[in-house]
């Protein structure tokens, strides 16, 4: 509270003192409104606490509404060398056997040569053989030479390169363009490459250019007709090696992408590793070196199995010295993994094998893996697992028990600390807990004595005095042993259609579709056509008519029924037959079914909340107004108290005024 201008001064009266005291009666009504609004708080916060334990066993009950996840498998195998095995939910029990005829591995190739040192330099560009024909021409357009009348088939090669064979026609003028295209016409159809040009700007030069780094000289060689002068003798040809390029390319293709690697005179072997390994675009190979015999090899590995992750050299465009695709030898030919499961593919057929580009083999067996670890045959069996199937159940009963302690918390009475809790007496959420424990204790409609189990009980799931659930594991084992598939679909059955005739099938629900036993009635003409048909649940008196399509029947939405779909079959004879069907939602379903009502939009548990909201919005502008009345009524109070000490100031101003008139009136008649 501030403190007034003049507190006592004169009066000697502690004046904040006095104000705090006439406002703490004054906040009295703000008090009340304060501990109302964290009475809210605390309800809205238990019933919150309450609805997220509903939630956690929502989402138990959510593992559990499927058979499929219900029933674990566990796979084992013979011989772990050959086949590692591993199993998911949906797997189906068996034995099989397995056998593997080779994995899939990825390509490795090892640079054969190798160098001294890794420090070695290897990125020259190397050198490229060329040859000139030494008869120049002023005019590359006008003839050069003219053949004789049998014409002349020449082959052209450059050192070690393959040969390409060029036929001049008899009797024939060529230019010397003219002899240049015909030439790479035919080096065109052999190394996909122009070997030949006309350079120069007059005189011309018929120039030949090896495809290849190092190939060494031309070879030109009549092999039938007549000697053409400018191409016989080594005269007419001047060879060289070139000279030495330092920028240099290496060049592969790997998983569809190809990637040139660019190299200086100063690149080492260690260095061209690295701009392998680092290429931002790598396609996933991995590029070490080892030491063998004294020497440093460059070794290329694919990361990815299987026969189509190949490595693949082009040595068309690679111009580093010595890096061809002959220059490396195959370490680790890239295959796929081959194999048979119980036998099959028939030895005999013409696809003996099974394959597979990885050793995880995931889409042979519904919903387990292989994975190939050897060649060889073993047997790998898929059992049941129940384990993890009480784990549920266990952990279903952990969660409910959790809430009733919750509840328990939240709205009993503590009687050794005398303490209420935040909900006592609220009958609404007693009302939540009883809905709940109605769907875990009562017999679940859709099931039969026929079924052997229709309710929690029977499977050893029992409710104690004071609303606590236990599972008996010794009756959980024996329902399993005596009755496995009914202990499953009591569980997990989602929608699932159970009829008592061959002459009716189940073929479909909407999720909305309310479990429980129907009746079905259709009607036939003489001749077996399906003319009518209704539907009605058990024990009802009055039917309602379906809509039949063919020998199709479906509940309208004015019933239980809406969206059951069922087929119907004449029996040959009767005009009119009647059947029942059961629609099961299983233990965990209708568990899940009510919190899911519970916890919707539309649930007590959102009501509630926006009301706490709307209350404790209230109760705070409530407080928000008050305060401001509050305020004024201190100013109030600070301002008539410093009007009082103001006239106590005058009038002590005045007291001194009269005591100096009196002491100047007696001084005056003193003197007289």
């Amino acid at each position: 509270m501030a403190t007034l201008a003049i507190n006592g001064v004169l009066s000697g009266i502690d004046y904040d003192t006095l104000v705090d005291g006439l406002m703490a009666a004054e906040y009295v009504p703000y008090t009340r409104l304060d501990d109302e609004k964290l009475e809210v708080k605390a309800q809205q916060l238990a019933t919150n606490a309450i609805e997220d334990a509903i939630s956690s066993l929502q989402t138990q009950v959510s593992k559990m509404q499927n058979v499929s996840t219900l029933v674990s498998i566990k796979g084992t195998t013979s011989d772990s060398n050959v086949v590692g095995i591993s199993a998911s939910s949906g797997a189906l029990p068996g034995s099989h056997t397995v056998t593997v005829n080779q994995l899939a591995s990825s390509e490795r190739i090892v640079h054969d040569a190798g160098t001294e040192y890794q420090t070695t330099k290897v990125g020259t560009g190397g050198s490229i053989s060329t040859s000139v024909n030494t008869n120049t021409v002023a005019d590359a357009d006008a003839t050069w030479f003219t053949t004789g009348a049998e014409g002349a088939v020449y082959t052209f090669q450059i050192g070690g390169e393959d040969e390409i064979e060029v036929t001049f026609a008899a009797d024939t003028a060529y230019s010397m363009n003219e002899v240049a295209a015909l030439i790479n016409e035919a080096s065109q159809e052999t190394f996909e490459y122009d070997m030949v040009s006309v350079n120069g700007t007059g005189p011309f030069e018929l120039a030949f250019t090896a495809k290849h780094r190092g190939a060494g000289e031309l070879t030109a060689t009549l092999e039938s007709g007549t000697d053409i002068d400018e191409f016989m003798d080594a005269a007419d040809w001047n060879n060289t090696d070139g000279t030495d390029v330092d920028a240099g390319a290496f060049i592969y293709t790997y998983n569809g992408q190809t990637r040139t690697i660019y190299t200086t005179a100063d690149t080492t072997l260690a260095g061209l590793a690295g701009l392998i390994n680092n290429d931002g675009s790598n396609p996933g190979v991995t590029a070490n070196i080892i030491k063998h015999d004294g020497t440093y090899h460059l070794v290329l590995a694919g990361n990815k199995t299987g026969a189509d992750y190949t490595i693949t050299i082009d040595d068309v465009n690679t111009t580093i010295n010595g890096f061809d695709s002959a220059d490396f030898t195959t370490a680790q030919t890239a295959q796929d993994a081959e194999f048979r499961i119980d036998g099959y593919p028939d030895p005999g057929d013409p696809v003996a094998w099974m394959s597979s580009s990885s050793n995880s083999i995931t889409d042979v067996l519904p919903n387990v893996t292989l994975s190939l670890t050897g060649e060889g045959t073993t047997t790998v069996n898929l059992t049941k697992d129940d384990s993890s199937l009480l784990t549920n159940v266990q952990n279903l009963v952990n969660s409910y028990n959790n809430l009733v302690n919750i509840v328990d918390g939240y709205t009993g009475y503590d009687e050794v600390t005398g303490v209420s809790g935040d909900l006592q007496g609220d009958s609404t959420i007693r009302g939540i807990l009883n809905a709940i424990r109605n769907s875990l204790t009562r017999p679940i409609s859709g099931f039969s004595s026929d079924d052997g189990i229709v309710m929690a009980a029977n499977i050893g799931i029992e409710i104690d005095k004071e609303g606590q659930l236990s599972l008996d594991t010794e009756v959980f084992n024996q329902a399993l042993k005596d009755n496995y598939d009914q202990v499953l679909q009591f569980i997990g059955a989602d929608q699932r259609g159970v009829s008592d005739s061959s002459y009716l099938q189940f073929n479909s629900a909407l999720e909305s579709t309310k479990p429980g036993t129907y009746e079905v009635k259709a009607e036939f003409d003489g001749v077996g056509t399906l003319t009518g048909a209704w539907i009605r649940n058990e024990g009802e008196t009055e039917w309602r008519e379906a809509t039949i399509d063919g020998n199709r029947i479906t509940g309208l939405t004015s019933g239980k029924e809406a969206g059951l779909e069922v087929t119907v079959t004449w029996d040959g004879a009767s005009s009119s037959q009647t059947h029942k069907l059961r629609l099961q939602q299983g233990l965990a379903g209708t568990v899940h079914d009510v919190t899911e009502s519970l916890l919707s939009s539309t649930g007590p548990f959102e009501i509630r909340d926006d009301l706490y909201d709307k209350q404790l919005d209230n109760l705070e502008e409530k407080m928000e107004r008050l305060e401001s009345r509050l305020e004024e009524k201190k100013d109030r109070y600070e301002a008539k108290f410093s009007r009082l000490e103001a006239a106590l100031a005058i009038m002590q101003q005045q007291s001194g005024q009269f005591e100096a008139l009196f002491s100047s009136l007696s001084a005056n008649k003193s003197e007289d």
